[in-house]
């Protein structure tokens, strides 16, 4: 069951096929890293210090249904909606910052 709804980012292992195309190619408009940030994360018993590695997708197309679709909820917002909803000082300033750069083609 999720309990987050603070507008998080997805988060979890990079899917193979990124890692590898990022690691052949480097940086490119598809997959490109654009910061990381830490954040304490609540295990059962303890907290612990994860760093989260944040990578800027260009998205093509949505499909219309996908795995996790009725756990989750999805919206396209603008960079400055999107800061609003999230907690993560170092994230607000990354979400933040792209929508003071030109978007890429």
């Amino acid at each position: 069951m999720r309990r987050r709804h603070d507008g998080a980012i997805p988060t979890g292992a990079v899917p193979k096929d990124l890692t590898g195309t990022y690691l052949r190619n480097g940086p490119n408009a598809r997959f490109t890293p654009i910061g990381s940030y830490t954040y304490w994360k609540r295990l059962s018993d303890q907290f612990r210090l994860v760093k989260v590695q944040v990578y800027l997708l260009k998205v093509s197309r949505q499909l219309e249904f996908w795995q996790e679709k009725k756990s989750r909820q999805m919206a396209w917002l603008s960079p400055a909606d999107a800061a609003l909803l999230v907690d993560e000082p170092q994230l607000v300033a990354m979400i933040t910052k792209l929508g003071d750069s030109p978007r890429p083609g």
